[in-house]
């Protein structure tokens, strides 16, 4: 399921740069459709190249510049906030919740949690349940 608008505000909320940069908004902005769309799957740097016409170095660049951060932090941060909601809102396991929203390693997934909310993925579980 495609992440609801709310979300996905808070993640393009970021300004867009100076008028140089414009011709390539609309290409990132699809690329960012395209993340949002596809994050409990395999995101693949080759299929956003062909979807944005950019070479690496140019997206990679242009993504920051739009974004306000790299390619892999986005979709981290992206897969992070669907773990928030999945953990607070249902009942599946962390494992689950892990694999369903794109994290294809639990240890990656406990370190980035832990890293990005300050606690492990079931206390934050719970903290949000009392």
């Amino acid at each position: 399921s495609a992440m609801p608008a709310r979300d996905r505000e808070i993640l393009s909320s970021k300004g867009f740069g100076p008028v140089v940069a414009m011709r390539h908004q609309g290409a990132i902005a699809k690329a960012v459709r395209h993340v949002l769309a596809n994050f409990r799957g395999e995101i693949r740097v080759e299929d956003l190249l062909k979807l944005t016409g950019m070479s690496r170095a140019t997206f990679a660049r242009q993504f920051k510049q739009h974004a306000g951060r790299t390619l892999s932090e986005f979709v981290n941060k992206v897969r992070l906030q669907s773990a928030c909601r999945e953990l607070a809102e249902t009942d599946a396991s962390v494992t689950e919740i892990a694999m369903n929203c794109g994290f294809g390693e639990i240890s990656f997934f406990n370190r980035l949690f832990r890293r990005e909310k300050g606690c492990s993925p079931r206390e934050y579980r719970t903290n949000k349940r009392s």
